[in-house]
């Protein structure tokens, strides 16, 4: 492809003059394109449209001269060569075009040097646009690196040893928490930034290298900044030496993690928080089979001595505290992530009247717990266990927040007509509606919380104390959410929290109460019934609660044993009691293969795990029905009947 034609702007009110320099122009081997203009507007609109490659302009012209040409081209086009092309110019004149921008000067008398003087200026023009280009891209080679290093957080360093001259990028002063390029960047500078604890294994490290060229400078420390706030930071850097084995430079980097650190320890949190779920559900469901146990023969004792006996309250007495200890083992689920929370109508108030003792416990050292509990307050639909996470959360963290654990702690609860305007502003808005809520409030007078940190402490992980593994309040704020509630938290530095939880109240409120199943009398039923049960002390329970139910009972501690005794005769059997898991191979091949042999058998799954999830796995059908451990006897005796009768 050939070079396009030279362009060229000529201002030259002499039309002789002007042919002469196109003459001239040719006989210099140049090929170009040329526009003659005279006046100051026709130059102006050539610069924008034209946009010449070179100005030849003289020096004299009626209407502007040859300084203003050079000024208007400097403002319009600054990378365009002017020359002067004149007939009589002096030496001063000339000196002052050559300062103000213009390119070379040449007399009309002299044309014959015009050629070589255009040539000239476009060569150095080109220079200056290459050098231009290159700075411009050695700029943006620059930013992009410093903005790299900025996202990383990685700062790099160029130490010369000999001259003790030591340069930091703009990272490593935001990483030290200084203003870039105000701080003399000195190894002692570095040093004094080091936290205090760590510096020995600094300077330590730094001498090593120098020392001993086969070692490399790698080391993970804290820094102190100017605020007082620490950073951790990861160093790493190479020795260079000179032919003597003496060190001469150093260049490394430096990276902030701690918010890759502080992961690492979210994880690790997670991961302990994890394993100690799958070990309290562990425990839970070895509890679970004791208490089945205990809760069972209490209420089969009861069943077998006169009414008035005197050891009636203390069996009465081992079955409350059983069920106690049943509660307690539903919260170990929750906290497994295995429990089930059935909702019930309940008056707040009381709810945590029943665990004032609790509360008292948790709060320790010498804070003063007080509680402001409105007794005729509407009811709430809720889950008691999730309720008291709540309280207990809520009441540990303020207790947290007092600096010497001293100070008091008001639990209070009552009632609020909450408009769109409030609920707008909580933390939870999720399509609430507009109504009376209650409300349970625990406000402490300890630190107080940052406005800034106000947004993130319901965030998971999230702490503002230097222990603890964040998920008090993410837990708290899961629950609320699931209640359909709200919560709005005041804060201050210095002068304490309070933070206030809003459930919807119950326009009809029914009296919920924990009422046993109904006890049906009913003469014995069905045909044979056959009970499959691997614990021993379950089994026996099971056993003596199905002997006032079916006619005729068979028990098997031994899955492969009870589906050889099925198959023998299938028909005879009208109901099967089998204790299950979705995690037991043993339950799921012995109920497949009892399901083949007879589809419409009756099947009672005692199970532990959430009733969806046995539904989905064993399927869900008119002819089997699911019981929670630990059971009340009357809830089996009520699934037979309801099967047989």
């Amino acid at each position: 492809m050939a070079e396009e034609s030279l362009k060229i702007l000529l201002v030259e009110d002499v039309s002789e003059d002007a042919e002469l320099i196109q003459v001239e122009l040719k006989k210099a081997g140049l090929d170009f394109l040329c526009t003659v203009v005279d006046t100051r507007e026709d130059v102006h609109n050539q610069l924008e449209h034209f946009t010449p490659d070179v100005v030849i302009s003289d020096f004299n012209l009626p209407d502007l001269s040859g300084l203003d040409v050079i000024d208007m081209v400097k403002k319009t086009a600054p990378h365009v060569p002017v020359i002067i092309a004149t007939g009589s110019i002096s030496e001063v004149t000339a000196v002052s075009c050559m300062k103000v921008g213009a390119a070379d000067y040449v007399l009309k008398e002299f044309l014959y040097k015009l050629g070589p003087a255009v040539n000239t200026a476009l060569d150095r023009m080109r220079t200056r646009v290459e050098k231009n280009r290159a700075e411009e891209e050695i700029k943006k080679s620059r930013e992009s690196l410093a903005r790299a290093q900025e996202i990383a957080k990685l700062g790099s360093w160029d130490w010369n040893l000999e001259e003790d001259i030591l340069e930091w990028s703009d990272e490593v002063y935001r990483i030290f928490g200084l203003e870039p390029k105000k701080s003399n960047a000195t190894y002692e500078t570095f040093l004094a930034s080091v936290h205090p604890d760590d510096r020995k294994d600094v300077k330590d490290a730094v001498e090593r290298v120098f020392a001993d060229p086969h070692e490399n400078y790698s080391i993970e420390h804290r820094l102190t900044r100017p605020d007082g706030s620490e950073r951790v930071v990861h160093g790493q850097a190479e020795v260079q030496f000179n032919d003597k084995g003496k060190p001469v430079h150093m260049i490394g980097t430096i990276q902030d993690i701690t918010d890759r650190k502080q992961l690492e320890k979210q994880i690790r949190e997670s991961m302990k928080l994890e394993s100690l779920g799958v070990l309290t559900g562990g425990i839970a469901h070895e509890f679970n089979n004791l208490l089945l146990g205990i809760m069972g023969n209490a209420k089969l004792a009861l069943m077998d001595i006169q009414d008035g006996s005197p050891a009636s309250d203390k069996i009465l007495k081992i079955e409350h505290t059983a069920k106690r200890a049943a509660d307690l083992t539903k919260q170990m689920l929750a906290y497994s992530g295995k429990g089930i929370f059935p909702a019930r109508q309940m008056n707040i108030s009381f709810q945590i009247n029943e665990i004032k003792q609790v509360l008292r416990s948790v709060v320790g050292g010498s804070a003063k717990l007080n509680f402001h509990l409105q007794d005729d307050i509407p009811h709430i639909e809720a889950d008691s266990t999730q309720i008291n996470q709540i309280v207990l959360n809520l009441a540990l963290n303020a207790f947290e927040a007092m600096m010497d654990k001293s100070g008091t702690i008001d639990v209070r609860t009552g009632v609020k007509d909450c408009d769109r305007a409030f609920l707008s502003s909580t933390f939870i808005d999720d399509g609430l509606k507009e109504g009376k809520y209650v409300f349970l409030e625990v406000a402490d007078d300890g630190e107080g919380i940052k406005s800034e940190l106000l947004t993130k402490i319901f965030e998971p992980f999230f702490s503002t104390k230097d222990s603890g593994s964040g998920m008090g309040l993410s837990a708290v704020l899961g629950i609320i959410r699931k209640h359909m509630g709200a919560v709005e938290v005041k804060s201050n530095a210095g002068s304490g929290t309070t933070i206030r939880v809003f459930f919807p109240s119950l326009e009809d409120e029914i009296d919920f109460t924990s009422a046993e199943p109904e006890e049906v009398e009913l003469s014995l039923l069905g045909g044979k019934t056959l009970l499959i049960e691997e614990n021993d002390t379950d089994r026996l329970v099971a056993e003596m609660i199905l002997k006032n139910v079916v006619r005729e009972l068979e028990t098997s501690s031994n899955y492969s044993e009870a589906l050889s005794t099925f198959k023998k005769d299938p028909e005879e059997y009208e109901l099967l009691v089998v204790d299950s898991s979705i995690h037991n191979k043993k339950t799921e091949i012995c109920i497949r293969e009892i399901k083949k042999v007879r589809d419409d058998v009756s099947i009672i799954l005692f199970h532990e795990e959430n009733k969806e999830e046995m539904q989905k796995h064993y399927g869900d059908s008119d002819d089997i029905r699911f019981i929670r451990k630990p059971y009340h006897p009357s809830q089996l005796r009520k699934k037979v009947i309801d099967l047989l009768r």
